[in-house]
């Protein structure tokens, strides 16, 4: 068993992501090391690299992980509590239990609580979970962010046989659109593309609304600081989609590992008769199928994903106090 300082365990990216990919018991995207460190360092009450974090409870032995920060006295939570997508539970899940009661006794004592995210309702894990319930001081669940997933493993033609009729006629009827053309920016500049993107965003329903979820400087930060992790290691992917030359609408989202997690999607209200949103995300999806991506992560949960979605995979919170 060792303990990593959070700069060491920056450097254990490629090893941390390799025991992640192995469980299917969690939303894997998530629980990589891009997303959960982005949300350490900018989601949760303190300016990283100028305020102190809380203590940090990171561990590893034999490929199973705890990835726990102190946010509050003798609690742990995971490094990413804002959606709760990603678990800071890695690993088989009988030795990743065992691993955070060994742990605890080791560097921390008695009467610590931890907060486990992304757990996926009966699971094997899940089931672990339940059986530390009869040895824990307290045991409680609670609802998280459910998410959607879609299956591309055997491409967009089966993917679309598997819709409702009304879904695939809808697509059919999909009328031309003069002037339209998608344009690939994974690879311009993280600083051009958000330009881009906050131009977009200043014209869409959501900015009208007040739901900008970039008018929150948290997130912001988040998604900037995730997008540059991942376009550091030719991970990001970002579409434009623009008529006559003029940018009306974008989707982006990261790869690790076969999977493929969608972050933001928005187009020029003006442009909404378009259809714009379901166009963006056919081309992604074909696009990312040629380049090997199996599983397409649509993110949490939403009534207009349903009808796009394959799984609908339900996930529970627990606070265990040892």
């Amino acid at each position: 068993m060792r303990r990593l300082t959070y700069s060491e365990f920056q450097k254990e990216r490629l090893k941390f992501e390799s025991d992640v990919t192995d469980c299917d018991y969690l939303a894997r995207f998530c629980s990589m090391l891009p997303w959960q460190s982005a949300a350490y360092e900018h989601l949760h009450g303190f300016d990283f690299g100028v305020q102190e974090p809380g203590e940090s409870l990171i561990v590893e032995q034999d490929g199973c992980w705890l990835v726990f920060t102190e946010r509050s006295d003798h609690v742990f939570f995971p490094f990413e509590s804002a959606w709760m997508f990603g678990c800071p539970l890695i690993g088989d899940p009988v030795g990743a239990v065992e691993l955070l009661e060994t742990a605890c006794r080791e560097y921390l004592g008695t009467g610590f609580g931890f907060v486990i995210s992304g757990v996926l309702r009966d699971s094997e894990f899940h089931r672990a979970l339940l059986q530390l319930a009869e040895r824990s001081l307290r045991y409680e669940e609670f609802a998280t962010t459910d998410c959607l997933t879609v299956d591309l493993s055997q491409g967009i033609d089966a993917f679309l046989q598997r819709r409702s009729k009304s879904f695939r006629k809808g697509i059919r009827q999909m009328k031309v659109v003069d002037g339209l053309e998608f344009e690939d920016a994974s690879k311009e500049l993280p600083e051009e593309v958000f330009r881009r993107i906050f131009d977009i965003q200043a014209r869409t329903y959501k900015a009208k609304e007040g739901a900008d979820i970039f008018s929150d400087h948290r997130y912001e930060r988040f998604y900037r600081n995730l997008y540059q992790r991942l376009f550091d290691i030719d991970s990001i992917r970002t579409i434009f989609a623009k008529i006559d030359d003029r940018d009306v609408a974008y989707i982006m989202g990261g790869v690790s590992q076969g999977i493929y997690r969608g972050f933001q999607m928005s187009y020029d209200n003006d442009y909404r008769k378009l259809a714009l949103g379901n166009r963006l995300q056919l081309k992604n999806m074909s696009d990312r199928y040629d380049e090997g991506i199996s599983l397409y992560d649509l993110g949490m949960h939403s009534e207009y994903k349903e009808r796009w979605a394959d799984h609908w995979d339900s996930y529970r919170g627990v606070f265990v106090v040892l």
